[in-house]
């Protein structure tokens, strides 16, 4: 069990530092929406690593997240 916890946590390491780099690369400008489903298709991945990636993004103030309407890209 304690193995599926551990990928998934890599798993959601590894899409933030691909948000992150897109991000500094423009290749997300500030201020576009960035959403879940969209992000979690291009990179085979769920909703819910995409979802702790963002949150992690939001704590380095790269995305902000507002309840009800998503994630955008923050102001750099």
């Amino acid at each position: 069990m304690a193995t599926g916890l551990l990928d998934k946590t890599t798993i959601s390491i590894q899409v933030a530092q691909e948000l992150r780099r897109r991000i500094l690369a423009g290749e997300y400008p500030q201020g576009v929406k960035l959403q879940q489903e969209q992000i979690a298709a291009e990179l085979g991945v769920s909703r819910s690593p995409v979802r702790e990636a963002l949150g992690q993004l939001e704590a380095e103030g790269l995305v902000v997240l507002t309840p009800q309407k998503g994630a955008q890209v923050s102001p750099i």
